[in-house]
């Protein structure tokens, strides 16, 4: 009987160790499996444990922060609105107080955007055909979230923030 508990319980470790590994962030996912292939094993400092827990959650808020986006309204009807506030920013000078670009009044903005009055800044970014793109930030403090959205063409420079794909041309980032 005590054989049978112990064998059922050594079972049961096993199971649950195999669901970590499954359910555990990419990153652990990582650091797991270069512990076992290495058979040593490996207690991370308390800096590195924080270091983990920081970046988990901050691609977590992102990821979040990119379904409300989505959630809000489809990539093309964001990217439809956007364009039509680049080409009635054309010839128009530089005038946002956060980005170097053109503001996009409060009267501008589409019914979809969520969480209008948290909005920092909206602002369109000038910077040749396939860099000319739409930004809108909300936020404060030490975090701030963003989307851009351009053509398909647009990429974002890179830069200390986190981005999240959301269609070719259109992201979602995580500052802080």
């Amino acid at each position: 009987m005590k054989r049978q508990l112990r064998l059922g319980i050594l079972l049961l470790l096993g199971l649950l160790a195999i669901a970590a590994v499954i359910l555990a962030p990419r990153r652990l996912q990582r650091s797991m499996i270069i512990a076992t292939r290495t058979n040593r094993v490996h207690r991370p400092t308390a800096e590195e444990a924080l270091a983990l827990m920081k970046a988990t959650s901050i691609e977590s808020e992102v990821t979040n922060f990119a379904r409300l986006v989505t959630n809000a309204a489809t990539p093309e009807r964001w990217r439809s609105w956007a364009l039509d506030r680049i080409r009635l920013s054309a010839g128009k000078t530089n005038d946002s107080l956060l980005f170097e670009g053109v503001s996009v009044g409060r009267e501008e903005l589409a019914e979809f955007v969520p969480e209008q009055d948290a909005l920092v800044a909206v602002a369109v970014i000038q910077g040749g055909t396939a860099n000319c793109h739409l930004k809108l930030c909300w936020g404060g403090h030490e975090t701030f979230y963003g989307i851009m959205i351009g053509t398909e063409a647009f990429r974002p420079a890179n830069g200390n923030r986190i981005l999240v794909d959301l269609a070719p041309g259109f992201y979602a980032y995580l500052m802080k």
